[in-house]
This record gives structure tokens, C-alpha cells and sequence, in this order.
């Protein structure tokens, strides 16, 4: 300490306050590291899950699960963090295929590990991190993402006018965790808008294919409308997305925490079992248990 103090003396640079908060880390701003790349083969969660009947933490990790650094020291386990509804929007992360850098200057990998843009600008390909899963446990795969497109965003009952971002892409799946998005013509900022916005390219298509007329008898579909109070089916899949209503504990989530309780003036959230990062250490993500937002 006394040599940093000298050294500012020295050459006439200002001390920091001892106070002041320490900078953002730098793993904040690349692609981050997976357990294979630090050497991580062992891994823990939180005691909140211990008397689920779950299978291993190993297996609810992806195959080469990816680390978060934290922004000071490793965290502990437990607690409830009470929020107001408002601060909810925020305490939470929103789970993309690609994502942005801290200083928002940078598409970086995340639900993906890796992209690519084609010499023409048209297409763009992106490679899943296999062994994802949603919080009920089915695997993260390409046909989320295709349903999400084909099915919502280009599906003229649940969107009359299709988003301008979206009109004339082509979705290619080329194998479970390797998809491409094409276009009419050249779009090189689809991965940044990708990044920005992906929590709205993909969906749990094991989940809300039972809610979509495509994949539902005619009948059944309008049997089902009813009978959860709605009076179209579209009407039906849009309250079931959005976690600002009850029918949102019914949906699996990419999420570190899973709605398990919402009404009008409170939502209640706990951890997410199959949340797919960890920190340095090997901890399953995130540290605190529940959220109590009202």
C-alpha cells in the first residue's frame, strides 16, 4: 500500500479514496470462461435444494457450464431478498442467446458459445451450449427458437403485422443445438438485436405447444380457452408469457429464478434448480434463494 501511495506522490496521479468502489471486472467485458477452460470438474448448490428430489447439481449443469465472475468475492448461499415489484424488472437477468457487454459496446456469447455472420450479410448461425435446460429440466434446443419465429412473430393470428425486424427470415435448423437465421437481404446488426432483445427469440416449445392451434386438435384448443378463461387462444398464450399475471408459475424458465407465486400486488420467485451458470469456486448460480417483490 505504502509503495502505490509513494508512486501517486511521485508522479503527481491522484490516490483513490479508500472507500471508493473497485472497478467493474474484466471478465465483465469478454466472452466468458467455461469450467473446462479453469479447470472445474467438481460442483455445488445451494441447501435451499437439497431435499428436492432433483437429480445431481453435475446434471443439471449444461455440459461445460460457463462462469460468472463475481463483482467482489464469492458470494454465500441463502436468504430471501425483498424488493418492491417495480425493482423486480431489474433484479433479475433476462437469458439470451447472445448478450451485451457491460459497457454495452460488445455482443458476447452466452445461451450460444459461439456465432457467425456470412460473407453476404444474409445469414447468421448460431451454436446452442449443449446441456442447457429449462427450469422443469427438458433441454434448451434449436426448435425453442424456431417456434419462438415461425409460431409467434411470423404466426398471423398472434401477429397480424409481422415485426420489421423479422419480415422474410428464413429459420434453418440444422442439427438440436445449431440454427440459422436468414434473410431476404444483408442484415449485419441482426446480432446485436439479437443480443438486446432475445428473451423475445425463444420459447419452451414443450411447454406452449399444447397452447398453440398448430400443434393443438381444434377443439380441444377451444375446450382448453374456456376452461382457463380466456376467449381466444391467442389471448390465452400471451398471458401465459408474460410474468406480470398468475398463469406465469405455469412457465418454464432460462432464468436464475422461477415465478412460484403472482398476483396483482406481490410475485414471489425462487431459485431456478436447472440454472445453467456458476461462479469461480464451482457454486451454482444465483446465491440468494427467493424473492419477495410487492
Amino acid at each position: 500500500m505504502f509503495g502505490i501511495v509513494a508512486a501517486a506522490l511521485a508522479f503527481g496521479v491522484r490516490a483513490e479514496p479508500a472507500d471508493e468502489e473497485p472497478p467493474w471486472p474484466k471478465a465483465w467485458f469478454e466472452a466468458p470462461k467455461t469450467a473446462s477452460e479453469a479447470g472445474l470438474t467438481r460442483f455445488s448448490q445451494s441447501p435451499y435444494l437439497d431435499d428436492r428430489d432433483l437429480p445431481p447439481v453435475e446434471e443439471r449443469l449444461p455440459d461445460d457450464p460457463i462462469i460468472i465472475e463475481p463483482y467482489r468475492n464469492i458470494g454465500k448461499y441463502g436468504g430471501t431478498a425483498r424488493i418492491t415489484l417495480w425493482d423486480s424488472w431489474q433484479f433479475f437477468n433476462w437469458e439470451h442467446a447472445l448478450t451485451l457487454s457491460a459497457n454495452m459496446r460488445d455482443v458476447l456469447p452466452n445461451l450460444a458459445e459461439r456465432w457467425e455472420l456470412s460473407e453476404d450479410a444474409r445469414t447468421t448461425t448460431i451454436h446452442l451450449r449443449p446441456g442447457i435446460k429449462w427450469s422443469d429440466g427438458h433441454p434448451l434446443t434449436a426448435d425453442d427458437f424456431m417456434f419462438r419465429l415461425k409460431h409467434v412473430w411470423q404466426d398471423p393470428d398472434i401477429s397480424p403485422v409481422v415485426y420489421r425486424l423479422v419480415q422474410g427470415c428464413e429459420f434453418v435448423k440444422i442439427d438440436d443445438y445449431t440454427f440459422q437465421y436468414v434473410f431476404p437481404g444483408p442484415n449485419p446488426m441482426f446480432a446485436n438485436f439479437f443480443a438486446q432483445y432475445g428473451s423475445h427469440f425463444v420459447d419452451p416449445m414443450h411447454f406452449f405447444k399444447d397452447y398453440h392451434a398448430a400443434f393443438r386438435d381444434k377443439e380441444e384448443l377451444e375446450e382448453l380457452v374456456e376452461e382457463e378463461g380466456f376467449v381466444t387462444w391467442m389471448a390465452m398464450y400471451g398471458a401465459l408469457r408474460g410474468w406480470g399475471n398468475e398463469d406465469a408459475v405455469k412457465v418454464p424458465t432460462l432464468r436464475a429464478y422461477r415465478v412460484t407465486e403472482r398476483t396483482p400486488t406481490k410475485m414471489r420467485l425462487e431459485r431456478n434448480p436447472y440454472y445453467h451458470k456458476i461462479d469461480p469456486a464451482g457454486n451454482q448460480l444465483p446465491y440468494i434463494d427467493e424473492i419477495d417483490a410487492i
